[in-house]
């Protein structure tokens, strides 16, 4: 209803506007009306906020949003885009810090970076797993494969095989 009389589908997250309408849908993980702004041009990648701010796919994460995650990432979502300027995190960071084991997993497969030991983003994402208390995935951090040419994981262990990481 607000669409159809002129509600701008892609105002802008600056001047005291925290998040784009897109944004918010996906921060509170409400997939009809992330679907409805999506057909009616919202934009998948705008620009978070520069303070607190986060992309879609980034406070999807944070919120563990998986279905609204995968939605995103279908529609062309940067799974690496970098945080907002001042207290943000990337998809990934924002999974890692808020304990969201299954969507930490998910935004490995989708290609997340997390670098390689020594590497600034895998020592951020160790350091907010451990100030977190979030000792699975800092043990999934830490056993992943990886490739030192390509910061980017390489495959993830079947289902199954994380038992003995998870029990």
């Amino acid at each position: 209803m607000l669409i159809d009389a002129g509600a701008k589908v892609n105002l802008a997250a600056t001047r005291g506007i925290k998040r784009t309408p897109l944004q918010m849908a996906a921060e509170l993980g409400k997939m009809e009306a992330l679907q409805v702004l999506i057909k009616n041009g919202a934009a998948i990648n705008a620009k978070p906020a520069d303070e607190a701010g986060g992309t879609a796919l980034q406070l999807a994460a944070i919120g563990g949003f998986i279905g609204v995650a995968e939605e995103l990432l279908k529609r062309g979502a940067d799974v690496n885009a970098p945080s907002s300027k001042r207290q943000g995190r990337t998809a990934l960071e924002g999974a890692v810090e808020h304990g969201r084991i299954d969507m930490v997993r998910f935004l490995l497969n989708a290609g997340a970076e997390i670098g390689s030991p020594g590497h600034r983003q895998y020592e951020e994402l160790l350091e907010l797993a451990k100030e977190n208390g979030h000792r699975v995935i800092l043990e999934m951090l830490e056993t992943l494969p990886r490739s030192e040419e390509n910061v980017r994981f390489q495959s993830m262990l079947p289902d199954g095989e994380w038992g003995s990481i998870v029990s």
